[in-house]
């Protein structure tokens, strides 16, 4: 794309504009829109500036960065006060290349999310910022591997025990598969093609209801694994905002707020991971 979009913004819906986009320019002022608020409406959202003083007029965005350079105060401070041994650490980009000030909601910016999410900020505001566009699908490796524990360690405790609860489910599934499997009687001794023939003698006498109910479980586990990994992502960053508005709407020590509600507890990650792991095998033993 030859007309340069960095730093600008879609002139109908505000929402800041990525090389990624598609973007429409109108042909007579040059205002940047996004195709789809550009076919939304049909025409130039700035159509009724056309020919006046007021018409658009793309900005300079290198000249503006100099000017504000120019106005700042000079400061050895790194952000968020980062020091180690009294000198500071070296410059880090804690919003993954997004603007401070860039609204992911009416009343929730990209510094309110970082503040929230605390952890890995890098990643997951530009994550907010793309998922805020219409699109609600990602991936998640922590949420696909570690489905469950990674809910509860970002406090998103419905959707932990959802995800609990369904694993649970799989587990109930598959007993009476495993327990027939564990009829199979295998001594040091005997070779593998012995365990294979004892495996497929010990599953063929297996109730066909038991099987469907062990495709059922796996299907299941899988499931949950994707699901989660494609949208956690989009619920964390519903979740994120709903929260930050909620705060900010009801907390009077709005950074106390964010630490209880908001960042990660490793801690019950792993309380998560273990109570799960006990449950199911508490379950199998009953069995």
């Amino acid at each position: 794309m030859s007309y340069d979009i960095k730093g600008l913004s879609c002139v109908h819906c505000k929402a800041y504009l990525f090389e990624e986009d598609d973007v429409v320019i109108c042909p007579v002022c040059g205002a940047p829109h996004h195709r789809t608020c550009y076919d939304s409406i049909g025409k130039c959202a700035l159509e009724e500036l056309h020919g006046t003083e007021n018409e658009y007029k793309k900005p300079d965005i290198n000249e503006a960065k100099a000017e504000e350079k120019k106005k700042e105060p000079i400061n050895n401070t790194p952000p968020f006060g980062a020091q180690f041994n009294g000198q500071p650490f070296p410059m880090f980009d804690l919003l993954g290349g997004i603007p401070k000030d860039f609204k992911l909601d009416e009343n929730v910016t990209a510094e309110d999310a970082r503040k929230f999410v605390f952890s890995n900020t890098q990643r997951y505001i530009p994550k907010f910022v793309t998922l805020s566009k219409r699109k609600k699908t990602s991936w998640n490796w922590a949420a696909f591997l570690f489905t469950c524990p990674w809910l509860f360690s970002r406090k998103m405790y419905k959707l932990g025990i959802i995800s609990g609860l369904l694993s649970i489910v799989s587990t109930v599934l598959s007993i009476p598969f495993n327990i027939k499997l564990s009829t199979v009687g295998i001594s040091n001794s005997i070779n593998y093609p012995e365990i294979a023939n004892a495996i497929f003698d010990t599953l063929s006498t297996l109730n066909p209801a038991a099987l469907i109910m062990f495709i059922a479980s796996v299907l299941l586990s899988i499931s949950v694994s994707v699901v989660f990994g494609i949208f956690a992502d989009y619920w964390y960053k519903n979740y994120t905002l709903t929260s930050i508005k909620t705060i900010k709407a009801n907390s009077d020590d709005i950074a106390e707020a964010y630490r209880k509600k908001g960042g990660v507890n490793i801690f019950i990650f792993f309380i998560a991971y273990l109570l799960l792991d006990y449950i199911s095998n508490f379950i199998v033993l009953l069995f």
